[in-house]
């Protein structure tokens, strides 16, 4: 059994996945804006370097509608619509090992990340964008040939732009739970 694991944590091909999720920001502003939930779409690929260990290369985009906030002076019916769009790129290195057939992964790396806030009734839009971190964790597990199923845990720390009440940048990462399909090329 031990030498089964050990064969299949050999060389491998590159591995491409797509997941959808739920994302939860760590910005109470962007929470209050937005939603607690905002729904992400990720692709990543993934090419193996030496044994375990591999090199990742992905993107995540979001884009959610919301409603401003009259903070001062508070009007109880004024409110305009906005939208944010946040694409994220990101880079960095893994680490994984299989189970009775599941692949286990934890990945850490960089991540650059473009934002955009729309207000399209005043004709203004707000761009920012900001360097941060990505850690991940998930498994994939095989249900025909090359394809499986993913599971994957996100967390993100990534500040961009100037809060114009605060002065400070804002925090555009949090936490992401997602799923999809993940397919590995070659062996």
């Amino acid at each position: 059994m031990a030498g089964d694991a050990a064969a299949a944590d050999g060389p491998r091909g590159a591995t491409v996945s797509v997941a959808a999720g739920v994302f939860r920001p760590s910005d109470e502003t962007l929470r209050s804006l937005y939603g607690d939930h905002q729904w992400p779409l990720m692709i990543q690929l993934e090419v193996p370097v030496a044994g375990p260990v591999s090199a990742f290369a992905g993107a995540r985009r979001l884009t959610r509608d919301g409603t401003t906030i009259a903070t001062s002076p508070a009007v109880d019916d004024e409110s305009f619509p906005i939208e944010l769009t946040v694409t994220s790129f990101r880079v960095g290195g893994a680490a994984s090992a299989t189970r009775r057939r599941a692949r286990f992964f934890v990945a850490v790396g960089a991540d650059y990340v473009r934002s955009s806030e729309r207000w399209p009734a005043a004709d203004l839009s707000y761009d920012a964008n900001g360097w941060g971190v990505v850690a991940q964790a998930g498994t994939d597990v095989p249900v025909w040939s090359r394809l499986s199923i993913r599971g994957l845990v996100e967390f993100s720390a990534v500040r961009a732009g100037d809060n114009p009440e605060t002065g400070e940048k804002v925090a555009l990462g949090g936490l992401t739970l997602a799923a999809g399909v993940s397919y590995r090329f070659g062996r």
